[in-house]
């Protein structure tokens, strides 16, 4: 069935028969629950789902950097911002630094201009 499934690209292996956690399977499920917000332009939607996961995962740093990215789109600077520093300072070395950086400097200003 996977052969056919897959155009036979994919061949059985044992990988695939492994059993996951409860744990996992919720956080497999936020997963795809936050993919559907984004695909529908749901942010609340989808900063819902990054809550949850960090709740099961509060080190991950990619979910940490998306809920900075999201409380952006959702005008919630100054909590964005302390998202993304702490992101950046956790990450040195992310390859996405240079965009980050860039989030951060428009956060700033924007605040600025608020206050």
């Amino acid at each position: 069935m996977l052969q056919e499934i897959s155009g036979g690209k994919l061949e059985m292996c044992d990988a695939y028969l492994h059993s996951i956690t409860k744990h996992d399977m919720i956080a497999r499920l936020l997963l795809n629950l936050k993919g559907a917000y984004l695909r529908a332009d749901d942010d609340r939607g989808a900063l819902a789902a990054v809550d949850r996961l960090l709740v099961l995962r509060p080190d991950d740093l990619d979910e940490v950097r998306d809920r900075g990215l999201l409380l952006y789109r959702l005008r919630r600077y100054g909590e964005a911002i302390e998202q993304l520093k702490g992101y950046l300072a956790a990450r040195p070395e992310a390859s996405d630094r240079e965009s980050i950086e860039t989030h951060l400097l428009n956060l700033r200003r924007l605040l600025s201009t608020l206050n």
